[in-house]
């Protein structure tokens, strides 16, 4: 078990706000530790040593799917996990979803965008789940623009041309 150690106390420059706020953020990097429960979801079975192994090596290697837009890709899985991101603007933290996706080769790409999740979960609900499929599904992941100017990720099928035979 671990302990908690609050032998800080709040000063009143800047400087020692600044350091509290920054003890108090890798405090609660600490407490992580005792949280074993991650926000993931995947389409693929994480109760098997492989699939376990799978969902690891996806989530500490994947590249930016934003390297790889226009490009063929084919789906054989994907998967969600809850992340913090910090605005920019406010610097306020808000949590969002990482959605990973996993090709035939075991190559992961990854983006956090609501659009491309939602993409996805569009995909399955026609298909149905990967676990269901013959083949991977040949898709292309395209950047589009908001009417507010919000940058998104949309996945559509890859032309008959790029398809695996």
């Amino acid at each position: 078990m671990l302990y908690k150690n609050n032998c800080s106390k709040k000063g009143t420059n800047k400087m020692s706000e600044v350091a509290i706020a920054s003890a108090q953020t890798a405090e609660s990097q600490l407490e992580k530790i005792d949280n074993t429960s991650l926000a993931l979801r995947t389409t693929f079975p994480m109760d098997t040593p492989e699939g376990q192994d799978m969902a690891f090596a996806a989530l500490q290697s994947s590249e930016p799917l934003s390297d790889h837009l226009g490009e063929v890709i084919n789906l054989v899985h994907f998967m969600g996990q809850t992340i913090n991101v910090m605005d920019e603007t406010t610097g306020e933290m808000t949590v969002r979803v990482r959605t990973i996706i996993l090709d035939e080769k075991g190559n992961a790409y990854s983006a956090t965008s609501d659009q491309l999740l939602n993409s996805l979960v569009t995909l399955t609900a026609i298909y149905g789940p990967p676990a269901q499929w013959s083949t991977p599904k040949p898709i292309v992941v395209k950047e589009s623009r908001s009417r507010r100017g919000f940058r998104f990720f949309t996945v559509v099928p890859a032309p008959k041309a790029g398809r695996a035979s």
